[in-house]
């Protein structure tokens, strides 16, 4: 019975309004449980050659469990396990993040393993809190998406700094040997002119939050690994974005090029992109948006956007 009551007394557990967790009463070691669920109906046309052509249903696209928190041995470590239960060309138990990092200052940590690359701003936000029913076609020809990396931030009260070195983007899970990237390397830098750095998690002008504005940048380079079957060259992509949340009105544009160099296997390519949206928040529930996104693929043989 005393150990019982000794052990009770050792753990604390509950809903903190966003998650259930579960921990050690010192807040030493915690571990919390989320879920995420998107359900939706699409109704789509597109204008192709043989003339307009519909398509339509119902779709899950995103069914999610989570697993984050932190452990102490030594120093605090912080950690994230995602899984994907259904979704668009990924099985049931599907990886989505497999990360830990610790603080080494109160203005530098690292972390390694599988998780986001630090380029477009948009793949940044969570889909937890997208504005619109998916992120932009800019996003998906210009994202970084998710590789195995280790990444180092240095932040302060006005400025963000991330540095990754990585498999390559869009790498996902890769093993040595069969992964196209010889090397990548990552560097994205964010200035807060105005709010906080918790206004940049999202898009939105939330009621309370004041006025924000945020600029920021990417550079990207990784060359290809001949020696499992990649042919020659080396690509090199930028990104220059920034938001504005004011008065119930939320603001983002970017601009994005993607250059392959050096691919031995015919001419040099450059593409180009830019996106903008803007969002109304009407009562912190419903938030219409207009997007509009435009990329110039510069694929060889088509000259179309």
């Amino acid at each position: 019975a005393d150990t019982r009551a000794s052990l009770q007394g050792g753990l604390t557990a509950g809903h903190d309004g966003k998650n259930f967790y579960v921990g050690s009463a010192d807040g030493a070691n915690v571990l919390k449980v989320w879920g995420q669920i998107q359900f939706r109906y699409l109704f789509n046309l597109e204008n192709v050659n043989v003339g307009d052509q519909e398509d339509e249903g119902f779709d899950v696209r995103r069914a999610r469990i989570g697993f984050e928190g932190h452990v102490t041995a030594g120093r605090k470590w912080d950690y994230l396990l995602s899984l994907e239960l259904n979704g668009f060309g990924v099985g049931i138990g599907a990886l989505v993040d497999a990360k830990f990092g610790t603080a080494l200052t109160d203005s530098l940590r690292v972390d390694v393993g599988l998780f986001k690359l630090p380029f477009t701003r948009e793949e940044l936000t969570s889909s937890k809190v997208l504005t619109g029913v998916e992120r932009s076609y800019f996003n998906e020809f210009f994202t970084g998406n998710r590789a195995e990396q280790v990444q180092v931030t240095w932040s302060s009260d006005m400025f963000m700094a991330r540095g990754s070195i990585s498999d390559g983007m869009n790498s996902g899970v890769s093993a040595i040997g069969t992964d196209g990237t010889e090397i990548a390397l990552t560097g994205r830098a964010d200035v807060k002119i105005m709010g906080n750095w918790d206004q940049m998690n999202d898009m939105i002008a939330w009621s309370g939050e004041g006025t924000a504005l945020f600029v920021g940048g990417a550079l990207h380079f990784e060359t290809s690994d001949g020696g499992n079957g990649v042919g020659p060259g080396n690509y090199l992509s930028w990104t220059v974005d920034g938001s504005v949340e004011v008065a119930n009105f939320g603001i983002y544009a970017a601009v994005a090029g993607g250059h392959v160099l050096d691919s031995g296997a015919g001419p040099n390519v450059d593409q180009f992109g830019f996106v903008i949206e803007v969002n109304y928040n009407i009562n912190d529930q419903s938030v219409p948006i207009i997007r509009y996104d435009r990329v110039a693929a510069d694929i060889p043989g088509n000259s179309k956007d």
